[in-house]
């Protein structure tokens, strides 16, 4: 794979648009940092405009002003009159050197999160330089020690983050590693001739759905993984987009301390890396890159358990040493180019991880800022290459970007490239709306306490465009975001290609049935807290576009009695016995006893369907367990009245040595007006505990009920 580098230049370009009736007149200040030392490498202080030359792309230009930045320590200096003649005071400045701002953003793997904090540790106490502001993950910048240092500690004791604000880890980073292991997993797959692997998580018709049916599960391709991984490459440099807007607003140099293991960029992040780096640049933001693996070894892999999600069958992952040094070699190569590109350092293979803040300090200081208007105000994305020189024979300048690219619109982007209009989608304020989505969203645990956030969404299947009147097979492709409210945390990623495989009579069946989907299910463990989620699908025939999402509060389960919420669903499954274990099993929070609920976009079912349902008590109390015994208690409800007569049935599923109670059930529908109904499902011991009861409504329409 080819990967391509780009240099750019430390240059801030501020543009003022005047705007008139019948006139545009816009005026663009380019600054440029040099640094300017004697043949002994001291920096010299009392340079003029009248010592400096500039050149834009070989043309010559006039510099407008010319500003030194101190170092800390004392230095004569001689000032610059107001005609620009070099003055003929010298004086000696005890002054601070000039604010510089520095971001630290640790998205480490937990392994490495003491490794990190040790070296944020070392700069706090040996490297913390007058004139240093700094923040720590966001929060308010300072240059108290003994803040940063509190700071410091509070991060270390929780490094997954706490009260909204991020830790030392980076939560994204598994789901990105998963889709790095996909990819893998796909080539091996096809190495060894097999194929496809199914994916969970696809329904149309979900109590249809069939292993080699004409509703089959989407399958895990060498190409369908590709295109899953530009959309992490994606969500990185998104959000470093914000965290430079952010900074931009401080004055002088701002410096963002990255500390991760490894960025890898796909080709298809090219563009906004170079949008990101001119960006940056315009705005005096520098990005100092530390590779928080340090020194890794690369050992083969030993036999592991394939996920189940992707494949049930028990295989050994073949050594790819060469493959692993190339991943490896990719990751690096996207920290190098994200330093080298807005003018900072890059610090790769060493566990000197703090002497990445030895080289933020060299470049804090000592350095003069060249500015200059250009000529040539067209804005195409092309790259101008500044010449700084010195009209003195005994100064050596050090220019450490070579120039600077303009801003690129977005229409510059291939038209052809779905995949980024999907992932543009994805970022507007507004969700496209040309597609009809629907989704459901549930809250269960996992076996460690955490919630997992339950979420099934899909098009309704007579909204897709079919492939042609004699194979009218449906396509669509699908992210899923998942983020922190407070968005102090990359966001989690989920992108997913759905395939339905129709013939005429099944497509003429889908088209008029309200309850056919095109839908995904994906289950996400994260921590307590208040998240927000989207998703955007896009019909693959057509290229409409529809979204939904919204905000959800998920519990702490570690708690006693804490319940789930109410899953309702028309599809079950029975686990397979035979599959061999694999480690810490191969249960998920929604099995009970031998039987899997498969969730569902939509709260819509057919008169006559049943309906399942499931909820749960994670850490039930001796109380709980002992009130259990009496059985399970429901309620069908219509316009707040109970439903009569109602054919149904339930039984909870008791794990005393887990401390789980699953209530588990089914209501008969074929009796039942059409209509909107509420199913209330009574928690133990509801007379003495709040809340009483978890709920889920449902709409029953008449069977073949049209769109």
């Amino acid at each position: 794979m080819r990967h391509h580098g780009v240099l750019l230049c430390g240059v801030i370009a501020l543009t003022t648009a005047l705007r008139a009736q019948d006139y545009k007149v816009e005026v663009r200040l380019v600054e440029v940092e040099v640094r300017v030392t004697d043949r002994q490498g001291r920096a010299i202080p009392d340079l003029t405009r009248a010592d400096f030359s500039l050149t834009e792309d070989g043309v010559p230009h006039d510099v407008a002003t010319v500003q030194f930045v101190p170092p800390a320590e004392p230095m004569t200096l001689r000032w610059e009159r107001a005609d620009g003649k070099p003055g003929d005071v010298v004086e000696t400045s005890t002054l601070p050197a000039s604010p510089t701002w520095i971001y630290i953003a640790t998205e480490a793997a937990p392994t490495e999160a003491r490794r990190v904090e040790e070296a944020v540790r070392a700069f706090l106490l040996a490297g913390l330089r007058p004139g240093f502001k700094v923040s720590l993950g966001g929060r308010p910048f300072t240059d108290d020690r003994t803040t940063l240092l509190t700071t410091l500690s509070h991060l270390s004791r929780n490094p997954m983050g706490s009260n909204g604000q991020p830790g030392l880890v980076d939560l994204a980073r598994p789901l990105a590693d998963d889709a790095a292991e996909e990819r893998a997993l796909a080539a091996t797959f096809r190495r060894q001739e097999e194929g496809t692997a199914p994916l969970a998580g696809f329904t149309v018709r979900p109590e249809r759905v069939e292993s080699g049916g004409s509703f089959s599960q989407p399958m895990i391709t060498v190409g369908r993984a590709e295109r899953n991984m530009p959309v992490y490459g994606d969500v990185a440099l998104n959000q470093y987009f914000d965290l430079v807007e952010r900074m931009a607003k401080l004055p002088g140099k701002k410096s963002i301390v990255l500390m991760r293991p490894g960025l890898r960029l796909e080709p298809d992040n090219v563009g906004m890396l170079l949008d990101l780096s001119s960006f940056a640049v315009r705005k005096r933001v520098s990005f100092y890159t530390v590779d928080s693996r340090g020194l890794e070894s690369q050992l083969p892999a030993d036999e592991k358990f394939v996920p189940f999600m992707i494949d049930r069958r028990t295989r050994r992952t073949e050594p790819d040493l060469i493959g692993q040094l190339e991943v490896a070699a990719l990751a690096r190569d996207g920290l190098l180019s994200l330093a080298r590109e807005t003018g900072g350092k890059a610090l790769i293979g060493t566990n000197r991880l703090s002497d990445i803040f030895d080289r933020v300090a060299q470049d804090a200081s000592g350095y003069y800022v060249v500015s200059y208007y250009p000529v040539d105000l067209r804005s195409a994305g092309r790259f101008r290459a500044l010449k700084v020189s010195l009209n003195r024979r005994d100064a050596r300048v050090q220019q450490a970007t070579k120039g600077y690219y303009e801003t690129r619109s977005t229409s510059m982007f291939a038209k052809d490239d779905h995949g980024l209009a999907l992932r543009q989608a994805m970022q507007r304020v507004d969700v496209p709306v040309d597609l009809p989505v629907a989704a459901s969203v549930g809250m269960f645990a996992s076996d460690d306490g955490f919630p997992v956030l339950v979420l099934s969404a899909g098009v309704p299947a007579s909204q897709l465009q079919p492939a042609d009147a004699k194979t009218p097979n449906l396509s669509a492709t699908a992210i899923l975001r998942v983020s922190d409210a407070t968005h102090s945390r990359l966001p989690l990623y989920f992108e997913r290609r759905l395939d339905a495989p129709l013939d005429v009579a099944r497509w003429t069946e889908a088209r008029g049935d309200r309850t056919a989907f095109v839908a995904l299910t994906d289950m996400v463990p994260l921590l307590p807290g208040e998240y927000d989620w989207r998703i955007v699908f896009r019909d693959e025939r057509s290229g409409k576009m529809g979204g939904i999402g919204g905000r959800v509060l998920l519990k702490d389960f570690r708690g006693p009695s804490t319940p789930s919420s109410l899953l309702l669903t028309r599809q079950l499954t029975r686990r397979d016995a035979s599959v061999p274990s694999v480690p810490d099993g191969d249960r998920q929070p929604l099995d009970a006893g031998a039987v899997r609920f498969v969730p569902q976009p939509s709260m819509v079912f057919s008169q006559g369907e049943t309906v399942h349902l499931l909820y749960t008590v994670y850490n039930a109390t001796p109380e709980d367990l002992d009130a259990v015994k009496r059985g399970m208690q429901l309620a069908l409800l219509r316009n707040g009245q109970v439903v009569g007569d109602v054919q149904a049935a339930g039984e909870p599923v008791v794990d005393a040595k887990r401390g789980l109670i699953q209530f588990t059930g089914a209501i008969r529908t074929a009796l039942l007006q059409p209509g909107t109904y509420t199913v209330v499902g009574m928690l133990p011991n509801f007379e003495t505990r709040s809340p009483k009861q978890v709920e889920q409504r449902f709409l029953l329409i008449a069977p073949g009920a049209g769109s």
